[in-house]
């Protein structure tokens, strides 16, 4: 299972279950708001391959209509949307944004996906550095990266650790 593959998982079933209509869309750009970046392509994928043997409920009581979109810009799209067999796909009201932007992603959490594809194994570096500083002692608690995401949960792990190390 690829990583984002427990993203979208995760993501499709909540939706399913709170019996939540939705696009791959839908389900790319609530993955994104929540930090992570997913194609809205790798959804797609998804949706037709995956998620029906792998989600539970989603083989048995959900289905896909196809739906026209007019999207905030004007431009009309083709979509599938995904609902409970009980459930009137003119119901539905999409969001009209269209899938997230990297730029919108970089707005959100400070960095671009695909204008700096290693951002995120930059981020994660940065992090495992600063937590091999903290278990080894070398400044601890010093050093500033200037990204508020990697100090935040440095922060919060230099705390766990110096908590658990005291017991």
């Amino acid at each position: 299972m690829k990583a984002n593959d427990t993203h979208m998982y995760n993501m499709v079933e909540d939706f399913v279950q709170n019996r939540i209509m939705f696009t791959s869309v839908d389900i790319s750009n609530a993955i994104k708001r929540e930090g992570t970046w997913v194609p809205n392509s790798d959804v797609t994928t998804y949706l037709r391959t995956q998620a029906e043997s792998e989600v539970p409920d989603f083989f048995d009581n959900i289905v896909a209509s196809f739906i026209n979109i007019t999207l905030d810009d004007g431009t009309n799209v083709s979509t599938r949307l995904y609902h409970w067999f009980d459930q009137d796909e003119a119901d539905y009201t999409p969001s009209g944004k269209g899938a997230m932007t990297p730029e919108v992603f970089d707005k959100l959490h400070g960095f671009n996906p695909v204008a700096d594809k290693d951002s995120t194994d930059v981020k994660v570096s940065k992090l495992d550095n600063l937590v091999a500083k903290s278990i080894l002692g070398d400044k601890p608690t010093v050093d500033n990266t200037g990204d508020p995401m990697v100090d935040g949960i440095r922060s919060k792990f230099v705390t766990v650790f110096k908590f658990q190390r005291a017991n």
